[in-house]
């Protein structure tokens, strides 16, 4: 997915995960499938979000049971979220003839709907289209952040030396103060790093910066041993924006080695491992290492022992048609070598590549081998190149038209360039997906695997 996740910051995403960014039964350490456990308030993204229909929403005092109206089983009630959990303020929902905008919270209702129905949701230039669903409390979320205030600073780390082909200076850093949601994109440049942080909560908060300099294997790039280290603690203000040069010194954790097993699709190769960090429970994941040129699906990384910090290990691998990733999450030093069971991904059928003819109501077709629900991204560009306006259509089966929503004001011009491509995740069902996307870091494992983009013109 066009090194697809959806995170700057973790570079999954040219476009961030992507985090993550998600088929066959999947191997989720003992857990019932997501969207099979009961759902009360779940942790996503460092947010709680509760599903809607909870504990005193049908009447009543709350005291008693019997007190409460029966819930109407054919309403629907639901909170559009953005990427981190909260609720989306303004989303112009549709199913059937009947409207609703997300409130504060990001809560909507529709006061009936089929035993199965389709919703369609938009905002801005983004365009959702859920087909298939049943459940009678929906979780959507949104690829994109909400409009919270938040606090912006621009800290910048500036390694003592640069790279070399076996040593590779790493920085990231923790907030040590509570808030509601921090996150981050980067700049590389010469031996400078920028971090861009955005948090929600006091306008100081304390931060840590961390930097190591790693020993690396001169070939595959994995980090090897532990050469340098240095950090420091300062209170960061809004729109605080300061350098920092590390003077390396000893570092005072204790290596550890950070192994994963992979069982790869046929006619797949594993072609990239990534490693991962979060310094603390709060904190958003960093990319410590890439490793490339390795012809055995294992891998090992040398880590810092840090007390708590976690370590996510990834694992990349392609076909001639799709690509696959499978991450395992919340590793320890102490933690068993994880064995990443990868799942075979879409591939695009028609329209084929360079189709000039795509428009509304055109058929776009795929395989899906493992069987998984999916998400359809069709993405319109601008002569310039950036993003015009972009479909995301989620289904259970293997094949989705472009929707008309000329009804809505929305039109899909003529003779403009495009593409498509096709996703499934650790989801098994369209509700699960829609609620959370190619996020699932609460899951053990989690995949995301992906067609290729088929570029086309619109006709």
């Amino acid at each position: 997915m066009n090194e697809y996740w959806r995170y700057a910051c973790l570079d999954v995403r040219n476009s961030v995960v992507c985090v993550s960014i998600a088929a066959a039964a999947l191997a989720c350490g003992g857990r019932t499938p997501v969207g099979n456990e009961a759902w009360g308030a779940g942790a996503r993204g460092g947010v709680a979000v509760a599903r809607p229909g909870g504990a005193n929403t049908g009447g009543g005092s709350g005291s008693d049971p019997s007190d409460a109206a029966p819930p109407d089983p054919s309403r629907v009630t639901g909170i559009v979220t953005d990427v981190q959990g909260r609720g989306f303020l303004g989303m112009e929902l549709q199913l059937g003839s009947s409207t609703a905008t997300s409130d504060a919270a990001g809560r909507f209702e529709f006061a009936s709907a089929p035993a199965t129905y389709d919703v369609s949701m938009i905002f801005d230039s983004d365009i959702y289209v859920y087909t298939g669903l049943s459940r009678r409390d929906l979780v959507l979320r949104m690829e994109r952040y909400s409009s919270a205030p938040a606090r912006h600073a621009n800290p910048t780390v500036t390694a003592p030396s640069a790279d070399t082909d076996t040593l590779k200076t790493v920085t990231f850093f923790e907030l040590l103060d509570p808030v509601d949601f921090n996150s981050y994109t980067l700049v590389e440049k010469d031996t400078a790093t920028t971090f861009y942080i955005t948090w929600i909560g006091p306008e100081a908060v304390g931060i840590r910066l961390h930097a190591f300099q790693f020993a690396c294997h001169r070939v595959t790039h994995v980090t090897t041993g532990l050469v340098a280290y240095d950090a420091t603690e300062r209170r960061l203000n809004e729109g605080d924006s300061f350098n920092w040069t590390p003077e390396w010194k000893g570092v005072p954790f204790a290596g550890a080695t950070l192994s994963a097993d992979a069982t790869l699709p046929p006619g797949y190769t594993a072609h990239e491992a990534r490693l991962f960090t979060k310094p603390n429970g709060r904190a958003p994941d960093f990319l410590l290492a890439r490793a490339f040129n390795f012809t055995d699906p294992h891998i090992s990384f040398l880590v810092p022992d840090m007390p708590g910090a976690t370590f996510d290990l990834e694992m990349r691998s392609s076909s001639d048609l799709s690509g696959t990733i499978r991450r395992a999450t919340g590793l320890t030093a102490r933690s068993p070598v994880p064995l990443l069971e990868m799942e075979p991904g879409p591939i695009a059928v028609a329209p084929p590549r360079d189709s000039m003819d795509v428009g509304v109501g055109t058929a776009l077709q795929w395989e899906n081998p493992a069987g998984r629900p999916v998400m359809v991204d069709v993405f319109l560009s601008k002569p310039d190149g950036s993003i015009y306006r972009s479909y995301h259509l989620v289904t259970a089966g293997t094949s989705v038209s472009i929707p008309d929503l000329s009804s809505r004001g929305i039109t899909f011009p003529r003779g403009m360039a495009g593409h498509w491509r096709v996703y499934s995740t650790s989801a098994t069902t369209v509700e699960d997906l829609a609620a959370f996307g190619e996020a699932h870091s609460d899951l053990p494992q989690s995949t995301v695997a992906y067609s290729y983009d088929q570029q086309f013109t619109t006709k």
